[in-house]
């Protein structure tokens, strides 16, 4: 929301825990930005907020303890993917990912690792649904959800020259990062049963 007079809705915005995100001086008056970034304080969290200052008569930004993690940009984001998938089978590695702070790993009871793997490993089927797209999906499922020993028994398995294996690997961890990304910022959403697999929708 974009105020000018400041003086009055400034109370009303701090009440509500928005913050001023931007301020611009136009034709001699100045224009503040009040908001919320919802990736960090989201609703069901800002909400039960709301209901704790309606008894205290709180103000202010929002307490560091209720916000997320900043969202990674881009290029975090790829890396944490990557590192999540080697750690897909590990449950206490995979809690520590900085993908616990993205909506990938978003449950109605906080961030899930659960929910995170669950996630990463409807990205790595989703990757089937393209004609061209099942090596890359056996290569991720031998590499990372029914992982093989190392890398050179996943190309055994999946009968590949350890070369065409590396390659594949390469584009199969491009394109369902790409993909994941595109969850992450809210573009597409994964298809299946996610939330009856969890048993939380």
């Amino acid at each position: 929301m974009v105020v000018v007079d400041l003086d009055y809705w400034g109370p009303f915005f701090e009440y509500l825990a928005f913050t001023r995100q931007l301020e611009v001086e136009a034709g001699g008056v100045r224009h503040v930005l009040y908001g919320n970034d919802w990736r960090r304080f989201p609703v069901d969290t800002w909400l039960d907020l709301m209901n704790e200052r309606e008894h205290s008569g709180g103000t202010g930004p929002p307490p560091a303890s209720l916000l997320r993690p900043p969202p990674l940009d881009r290029v975090r984001f790829a890396a944490a993917v990557r590192s999540a998938l080697r750690d897909l089978n590990r449950p206490d590695r995979l809690a520590a990912s900085p993908l616990m702070g993205a909506s990938l790993a978003a449950a109605p009871g906080g961030p899930s690792a659960e929910r995170l793997r669950v996630n990463l490993e409807d990205a790595v089927a989703c990757l089937g649904d393209d004609p061209k797209g099942e090596q890359l999906r056996a290569v991720l499922q031998r590499t990372f959800v029914r992982a093989a020993p190392t890398q050179e028994a996943a190309a055994a398995v999946l009968g590949m020259p350890f070369s065409t294996y590396r390659r594949y690997l390469a584009k199969a961890l491009e394109q369902v990062t790409d993909l994941l990304w595109a969850v992450e910022i809210g573009e597409v959403r994964l298809p299946g049963a996610i939330g009856q697999r969890l048993g939380t929708d």
